[in-house]
This record gives structure tokens, C-alpha cells and sequence, in this order.
């Protein structure tokens, strides 16, 4: 599969990233952010799940080969762009964890993905990109303090139903770790009163501190009526522009 990923080849690149649309990206007064399917992700994708985590133990030698390939490819790969624009911040997409803990162990992880990560963060930020953010569904809670380390410090969505707790996170962790989501999506099912307990239990002591962005622990259910949608947002707006919070 090596010879696919060609980090080189322009077809990897939008379009439109002209001189012209470099110039603007770099005039912009909104956010813009890099996206690349981290360590964890692209050994499941090559290997299928099951497969790949019994290779860790049976065939550690493969691990490291895709671990160090994925590496290298994905700085060569992010650098080109981040050369041309300036990047506010990166994301890599894990979904490395279930509800009741990560698939791998914290030493599986210092051992095969950290050095990787170690190689990407420490590129982005030459590049002066502060911001690297891990999205990873499920209770990665074992995991935050070897992803700190690899440079990583930012998680999402911070699942509720997986026991993801943001503000014991905040108290361990403090602002080194910055926190994306815990607005658990089955309370828009439930209603308004559900909503405003759910967000004004989580969100107000966070936000007055910093690092942290409210939002669904992942993609808004289809069946969640629209006006319980419309007061979940009008909620976070006054909230987020100190207003009173009330039914």
C-alpha cells in the first residue's frame, strides 16, 4: 500500500489552494484548521479492528512499520500546507476508545503512537500551530496524559455516555488541557428542562475559565425536534454572552 500515499502528489491538495486563495486564508478573521486520520485510526483501517490490535502482541515488528510509514507521511504531507497558510490549529481523528475504556493501553500508546505523534506535533508547532486536538468518541480518559505528552492538548467530543466528565477533566488536568463537547445529545431528545440542566450544570463554570467549547458529544441525533435544537443553541448564546439562563 506504501506506494499510494504519495505525499507529493498534487491530487492530496484542495483545488483551490491557488496564490490567491493562499493570500486570502491568510488575511482571513476566522479560524482554519488542518485535519489528518491519526496512528490509531490508519492501522485499524489497514489491519480491520481485531486484527490489528493482536498484532501489537503478535506481530509488534508491523506495528512499528505502519506507525513509523503513517508518521512520515503525514508531516511530509501537513507541511506543504501549513509552509503556505497559516494554520490556527490540527485535528487528528482517532476513535480509539469505547464506553468503558481506550482499545489500547497507555503503554501500547508510549510505546508505538508516541513517538509518532511526537514527530507531527513538533512539526505543527515550528510551524506555529498551538492548537492539536484528538477526536476520539468513547472513555478516553486513560489516554489524556500520554497524548499531553505527545504534544497533544485538546480532546473531543468528550462523550457523556462513555463517563467523560469535563469538569473533574478541568480539575486534573487544568488549562493545559483544552475540552471540546459533553453536551450529551440524548438530552436534546428529552426536552427543555433536560437541555438547561444538562448545559447549565457543565458549561458556565468553564467557560468563565477558558479552553473549553461547548458542544454535542457527537453528531446531533436525527430525531431531535428542531425547537429543542433552536433552545439548546439560544441557551449556549446566553450563556456564552452572560445572560440570565432560565426556562
Amino acid at each position: 500500500m506504501k506506494p499510494r500515499f504519495n505525499s507529493d502528489d498534487v491530487r492530496r491538495f484542495p483545488l483551490n489552494l491557488t496564490d490567491d486563495m493562499v493570500e486570502y486564508y491568510n488575511r482571513r478573521k476566522f479560524p482554519l484548521g488542518v485535519e489528518f486520520p491519526g496512528f490509531f485510526a490508519t492501522g485499524r483501517n489497514f489491519l480491520g479492528a481485531e486484527r490489528f490490535l493482536i498484532a501489537f502482541h503478535r506481530d509488534p515488528s508491523l506495528i512499528q512499520e505502519i506507525m513509523d510509514f503513517w508518521g512520515g507521511f503525514v508531516v511530509a504531507t501537513l507541511e506543504k500546507v501549513v509552509d503556505q497558510v497559516e494554520i490556527d490549529f490540527a485535528l487528528s481523528w482517532e476513535d480509539m476508545a469505547y464506553g468503558k475504556g481506550p482499545h489500547i493501553s497507555p503503554q501500547l500508546f508510549r510505546e508505538f503512537l508516541q513517538p509518532q505523534y511526537r514527530k507531527v506535533t513538533g512539526m505543527l508547532r515550528r510551524k506555529g500551530v498551538d492548537i492539536i486536538i484528538v477526536d476520539s468518541d468513547g472513555n478516553i480518559e486513560p489516554l489524556i496524559t500520554p497524548l499531553l505528552e505527545s504534544g497533544v492538548n485538546g480532546i473531543l467530543p468528550l462523550e457523556a455516555g462513555a463517563g467523560m466528565n469535563v469538569v473533574s477533566l478541568r480539575e486534573k488536568y487544568g488549562k493545559s488541557l483544552r475540552m471540546i463537547g459533553k453536551i450529551d445529545k440524548k438530552a436534546l431528545l428529552a426536552g427543555p428542562e433536560a437541555i438547561s440542566k444538562e448545559v447549565e450544570s457543565k458549561v458556565p463554570k468553564l467557560m468563565d475559565q477558558g479552553g473549553y467549547i461547548p458542544s454535542i458529544d457527537h453528531e446531533v441525533p436525527e430525531d431531535v425536534p428542531l425547537s429543542n435544537y433552536s433552545y439548546y443553541t439560544s441557551l449556549l448564546k446566553r450563556i456564552c454572552s452572560g445572560q440570565q439562563i432560565g426556562l
